[in-house]
């Protein structure tokens, strides 16, 4: 669960939709993808990086395994 400090970070709303601000859980089979994650991990360096592709294309596993692997807080 998200910590209490992170929630009072956005103005301590509590309409605020917690399950946005924790990735979701790693399945048990799930086929790691190095050259996407490290592609990412290099993104961090910048402000601002939009992820974009069609629907079903694993943006938000790709994201959750990053966070999950140590690349992202």
């Amino acid at each position: 669960m998200v910590a209490r400090a992170v929630t009072d970070q956005f103005g301590g709303d509590d309409n605020l939709l917690l399950t946005r601000l924790a990735p979701p859980p790693q399945q048990a089979r799930l086929l790691r993808r190095i050259r996407v994650e490290t592609r990412l991990a290099a993104a961090l360096d910048h402000p601002l990086c939009l992820v974009v592709a069609p629907a079903g294309s694993g943006k938000t596993t790709a994201l959750a395994s990053l966070a999950a692997h140590g690349g992202w807080p």
